[in-house]
């Protein structure tokens, strides 16, 4: 019965995730349609080849997805299940990482004051601008995701206000606790949607620099 409900619950989560992914997939497509509509007559292009150039060019939009398990375990069963779903929904465009390659000193103004902050931040940013997407399978740890996800995103969320870059975002959880990853889904879910704010298409994969 759990297993059904498990796989009933990934299923409507895919599917609302790939629904944002072509919504905003559309958006992104409208804004780049003009700006080759108005290339195309500067150039004095054939109408023709302007709808052809567009419609090819709209399934290259949205098919980098950026994946990760918030774990440092090496046998995160939460790296497993955003590895998994990652390769359902972009099979050969799945960036996965592992936390623990972007391992940094605890996070505190003083330390960033002192010693700036660290590359391995700016590297963490720039995967999430160059991405379309993002899967996050959250581990709880005492009801909240780990200490590792947490600093990263703490030296992440100083980098620029906008911390999530205009992509939709999955979230996940596999727990062996009675509530199956439900609590750090809800402290997640809130606290990502505080920073979930979204900069014009054209700004979104700009690479930060230090």
């Amino acid at each position: 019965m759990k297993k059904i409900l498990f796989r009933k619950l990934l299923t409507d989560y895919i599917r609302f995730f790939l629904l944002a992914l072509v919504s905003t997939s559309i958006i992104i497509w409208v804004f780049q349609a003009v700006n080759y509509l108005d290339i195309m007559i500067e150039d004095g292009r054939d109408y023709l080849v302007y709808i052809n150039f567009s419609l090819l060019n709209f399934p290259k939009i949205m098919s980098k997805i950026l994946a990760f398990g918030a774990s440092s375990s090496k046998n995160s069963m939460n790296k497993k299940l955003a590895s998994f779903v990652a390769n359902k929904i972009a099979p050969q465009e799945a960036i996965l990482i592992d936390l623990n390659d972007y391992e940094m000193p605890i996070y505190s103004d003083d330390r960033k004051k002192v010693d700036g902050i660290p590359e391995k931040a700016y590297e963490f940013k720039n995967l999430i601008k160059a991405s379309d997407g993002i899967i996050i399978s959250l581990a709880e740890h005492n009801g909240s995701y780990t200490a590792a996800f947490k600093n990263i995103y703490d030296w992440i969320s100083v980098i620029e206000e906008i911390v999530w870059n205009y992509k939709p975002i999955l979230l996940l959880s596999a727990s062996n606790g009675s509530r199956g990853g439900k609590s750090v889904i809800i402290i997640s879910s809130s606290s990502i949607l505080f920073f979930l704010k979204y900069a014009h298409p054209d700004n979104s994969k700009k690479k930060i620099k230090k």
